[in-house]
């Protein structure tokens, strides 16, 4: 994602960009997390808030698409 955003109007649109990365390393940060705690209910938590993020992602990214910053 950080290379698909340096690219054309979305590296110019700050605040849209920087939340598609932030969802982006919120899915591998969460999973990160969730697997050291060491508990298998906790990192079932933790798979359910990536997959949070992960949905948050790709509807970011379906926005910038429809606004043609995507092709």
């Amino acid at each position: 994602m950080y290379l698909v955003a340096t690219k054309g109007e979305l590296s110019r649109d700050f605040g849209f960009r920087d939340q598609i990365r932030r969802s982006a390393v919120s899915v591998m940060a969460n999973l990160a997390e969730g697997f050291e705690r060491g508990r298998r209910t906790e990192f079932h938590q933790f798979i359910s808030i990536a997959k949070s993020s992960c949905a948050e992602l790709r509807s970011h990214l379906y926005l910038a698409l429809d606004i043609g910053y995507l092709d």
